[in-house]
């Protein structure tokens, strides 16, 4: 929450002798909310393609794609927590317009983005 919280400890032993240590702070950390921080971008091949994008902390990774806007048909998906998201489709017809949603997770958020390539 960011503020500052001082505190002191007193401890007492069995036979009721007691001191009491240096006072000490502590100031709890504010949560980041999960954001893409760059892409997505695409390098399409002829019948495969990249979908890269990155997130200001470590989330999951899913690609939605398919042909039409909205209309997602495929799905690829990587659970492990990273920043630097990356993620291959293959199968893909030569010479077509995809439609994509990348999306990630993590700590009960969740964003994504959309766009679309063009394979050659």
């Amino acid at each position: 929450n960011g503020v500052t919280y001082y505190y002191e400890v007193r401890a007492t032993n069995s036979v009721g002798t007691s001191d009491v240590s240096n006072e000490a702070s502590a100031t709890p950390g504010i949560a980041q909310a999960l954001a893409i921080t760059s892409g997505p971008s695409v390098s399409a091949g002829q019948t495969s393609a990249q979908v890269q994008w990155d997130t200001n902390i470590p989330a999951d990774s899913v690609v939605n794609f398919g042909l039409s806007a909205g209309n997602y048909t495929g799905t690829v998906s990587d659970s492990t927590a990273v920043t630097a998201h990356s993620l291959n489709l293959s199968g893909l017809a030569r010479h077509a317009f995809y439609y994509y949603q990348v999306t990630s997770s993590a700590n009960g958020a969740t964003v994504n983005a959309t766009g679309k390539f063009r394979t050659h």
